[in-house]
């Protein structure tokens, strides 16, 4: 008794296809570890999105109220204390891509922010202008081996690095 099952043999599968079976079969055995990061807006309400995606699985959660001179935060990340993103109490967000290597040597004429910048971009910025503002003030180390990602509460959204050996921003 013959079964058919309703399957082509191999090589009547059209060749355009290959590649695309190919590489998705290589996404379904392959770890993959990228972060993902997204602003959704409709011009009334912005949400933002973001996944930390690593093999360091011990993440955690911390808040830093809000006092004098500071906006209250929340960050994300892991056991290491560096935020790879949070938000404020002025709706602002980020969060971090890596896996870019860039010329970003210390440049003398930038201020150097106390503690983790991107920290303080977060507690003292109430919108995208003010991060790319802080940013052009500031000088972010990060920005050698990744980019961050920066929303506000109208939807606006930024992406700022380097390149080049300088600060580049991306306005959305």
């Amino acid at each position: 008794m013959t079964v058919n099952l309703g399957l082509r043999p191999l090589h009547r599968i059209p060749l355009k296809w290959l590649g695309p079976v190919l590489t998705l079969g290589c996404f379904m055995v392959a770890p993959v570890l990228a972060c993902t990061i997204f602003v959704l807006t409709d011009g009334a309400r912005s949400l933002f999105f973001n996944n930390e995606d690593w093999s360091n699985t011990r993440t955690r959660i911390w808040f830093a109220p809000a006092a004098p001179g500071h906006y209250g935060c929340a960050y994300v990340g892991f056991d290491d204390g560096m935020a790879q993103g949070g938000f404020n109490t002025k709706g602002v967000a980020f969060d971090w891509v890596a896996g870019y290597m860039e010329d970003w040597p210390p440049d003398p004429s930038m201020k150097r922010a106390p503690g983790k910048p991107c920290e303080r971009m977060l507690e003292t910025c109430a919108t995208v202008e003010d991060a790319i503002a802080f940013y052009r003030q500031y000088w972010e180390p990060g920005f050698s081996k990744a980019r961050i990602l920066v929303a506000d509460s109208t939807g606006a959204s930024a992406i700022i690095g380097a390149g080049g050996g300088k600060l580049r921003v991306e306005r959305s």
